[in-house]
């Protein structure tokens, strides 16, 4: 076996077999041994300096784990702002900043299992929901995926679990019930033409509050989803429009003309400026801030389930797209869905369906069964039914 050599002037190289290496401590406190991979002095000289300079940096993919989490988490988010919407920045923004506040005083190599289940914990003594500790968990694995530190305590992370709080489908009583109430209110509310404009193309709630003018194109008969509005990362996308849509777009361009809504980036359900005084005044270059109040009026008045939400109304668009054998791609595509995986989350909508045919199925079995029970009776009746012929009993002899 070669001997090492010592550098000179104490510089922490040697030679090993005849390249110069030199040691480093690694973020867990372990010395470990780096080659230059090179005989020449000063090249090693350079490739050490380099080297350490950058494990103080936090760039070293092998001393990363000495980044603190603040920093680390700063880097992630700005690879992930990019390309991202307006509001999955938001996301990871709010995310991070939650992370931050419990372990902010963390190096990302000190984050192991335990830390991220007293993480957990803590996150649920200040009442965040499950699913929002989780999405933080996942924000935290991204980071540590990204600085090679995830695989050593992946085995030790589960995730929360969160309450399925799927949608569903309205029934026909229901969506009579609800376009009734809701006709009659047109007048004062704007649900009756939310509602519709839902239905006719699974708009989401949010990308319903901020349309502005500039993306209806009746010339093209669409409107232009732009991306800022999205919630997904799956980008603009442009929902044509039904004689019915069209309608109800007309009508909504007539009313926000009416209420000075009138410029090309206005909105079409303007909000309203609250000033130093108690008047609201209208003002189109803010949108409406929710729809929730009226929609919640209206569910009462049409003694609809509590347990209904506007978004429901999108996922009734997606079931009949379902039921209508739209293919995935085209479903997606004007859904806004940004992979098939958001769409599977809907898969359970058609569960209606499915009880529907388990309903006829067991009807037809039932009527069957009816139909043989009939026949049998009939059948018995038959068999019991004198035959008509005449019988002869033989005469009495006269004595």
């Amino acid at each position: 076996m070669t001997k090492s050599r010592q550098g000179r002037s104490g510089d922490g190289l040697f030679k090993n077999r005849g390249i110069w290496n030199f040691r480093v401590v690694d973020w867990a406190g372990k010395r470990r041994t780096v080659s230059t991979r090179t005989r020449v002095f000063s090249d090693a000289q350079t490739f050490r300096k380099e080297h350490l300079q950058a494990i103080d940096n936090g760039a070293d993919p092998t001393g990363s784990g000495r980044l603190t989490m603040p920093r680390a988490a700063e880097r992630w988010l700005e690879r992930r702002l990019i390309e991202a919407s307006k509001e999955t920045r938001k996301n990871y923004t709010t995310r991070v900043s939650h992370i931050n506040d419990l372990l902010g005083l963390l190096t990302i190599g000190q984050i192991n299992g335990d830390t991220i289940r007293r993480y957990q914990i803590d996150r649920r003594k200040e009442d965040a929901a499950p699913s929002c500790i989780n999405g933080e968990v996942k924000v935290i694995g991204s980071i540590l995926r990204e600085n090679r530190l995830w695989t050593r305590i992946r085995d030790d992370v589960h995730l929360l679990k969160e309450p399925k709080s799927i949608g569903r489908c309205l029934t026909e009583d229901e969506m009579e019930r609800l376009l009734c109430v809701a006709e009659e209110r047109k007048d004062v509310s704007i649900i009756f033409l939310v509602m519709r404009l839902a239905l006719e193309t699974g708009m989401r709630h949010k990308e319903i509050r901020t349309l502005r003018r500039n993306c209806i194109q009746l010339k093209k008969n669409q409107i232009v989803i732009p991306r800022d509005s999205t919630k997904s990362e799956s980008g603009a996308r442009a929902i044509p429009l039904t004689a019915v849509a069209r309608q109800i777009v007309l009508d909504l361009l007539e009313r926000a003309e009416a209420i000075g809504s009138v410029e090309p980036e206005h909105y079409l359900f303007p909000g309203t400026d609250v000033g130093r005084g108690i008047k609201r005044t209208i003002d189109p270059s803010v949108p409406q801030q929710s729809f929730l109040d009226a929609w919640d009026t209206l569910r009462r008045l049409a003694k609809v389930d509590d347990t209904l939400r506007i978004h429901d109304l999108r996922h009734h668009v997606a079931t009949d797209l379902a039921a209508a054998g739209v293919p995935s791609g085209v479903a997606m595509r004007l859904m806004g869905w940004s992979s098939p995986a958001m769409r599977r989350r809907y898969e359970h909508i058609q569960d209606s369906s499915i009880r529907q045919g388990i309903d006829a199925l067991t009807a037809h079995r039932a009527q069957q069964q009816e139909l043989r029970e009939q026949q049998e009776q009939q059948e018995q009746i038959e068999r019991e039914r004198p035959t008509g012929r005449i019988i002869a009993f033989p005469r009495a002899k006269a004595v």
